[in-house]
């Protein structure tokens, strides 16, 4: 009679390992960008200044997150790569990205909409000290 206990005692441990193993938290902030003139370059990527006006919550730590652009044309997405903390008279905060050249000119000097996206991983990781 111990091996039924046994064993349902480990399917209730493998259910609860799944569900917070592969929990992933993500938090998405949005608002509008502001894409002033692009410095021509003949590379395929480019370094571009813009600067981000959020909707309502603001991320805290940014490096490397995805940004997706959301213009006339499309969608496309390049990589934050840093934000300033700085906020000017219109509460917009300066952030240096990377995207692909063809599709970041596209929408100079235009105001196009921003989604990022970002995964802090997963529920087990922030309870083991984000390992």
């Amino acid at each position: 009679m111990a091996a039924p206990a046994f064993s349902s005692q480990l399917l209730l441990f493998f259910f609860y390992y799944i569900f917070f193993a592969c929990y992933v938290i993500k938090y998405v902030y949005s608002g509008t960008a502001t894409i002033y003139s692009i410095a021509a370059g003949h590379c395929d990527s480019l370094e571009a200044t813009v600067l981000l006006r959020f909707e309502s919550k603001r991320p805290g730590i940014i490096g490397g997150q995805p940004i997706y652009i959301q213009s006339a044309n499309g969608e496309f997405s390049g990589r934050l790569q840093s934000l300033s903390f700085v906020r000017d008279t219109l509460m917009r905060q300066e952030a240096v990205c990377r995207f692909k050249t063809a599709e970041i000119k596209s929408v100079e000097n235009q105001n196009v909409d921003f989604t990022i996206i970002q995964a802090s991983g997963n529920l087990l990781q922030k309870m083991l000290g984000g390992l």
